[in-house]
């Protein structure tokens, strides 16, 4: 398992990481809720605002692959729901635009 400090200093992260991703500073924020995923890569929460500020920055591949590891760590909880119902909301986007573009 993760050790207590490790833990904290994920916790740490993920604060200061959401405090940037409120201000739309979402490259800042990544790089924090990355920090806070290699401290602790159970922490399924980090895992997922990673994802968040990933989908910000238009990584969608990368934002999906965050989101999914999410699902992994802890399938049953809500916050695997969460991920499940973004990666839908974000792919439905994806093939409306696919869709559009093909139709112009």
């Amino acid at each position: 398992g993760v050790d207590a400090d490790d833990h904290k200093r994920a916790s740490d992260c993920l604060e200061k990481g959401r405090r940037y991703y409120n201000s739309k500073r979402y490259d800042r924020a990544a790089d924090l809720f990355r920090k806070a995923v290699r401290y602790d890569g159970h922490y399924a929460l980090a895992q997922y605002y990673l994802g968040l500020a990933l989908y910000k920055t238009e990584d969608t591949d990368a934002a999906v692959k965050s989101w999914r590891r999410v699902i992994e760590l802890e399938p049953d909880s809500d916050i695997a729901a969460q991920a499940n119902r973004t990666i839908a909301k974000v792919q439905g986007k994806m093939f409306r635009i696919i869709d559009r573009l093909e139709r112009a």
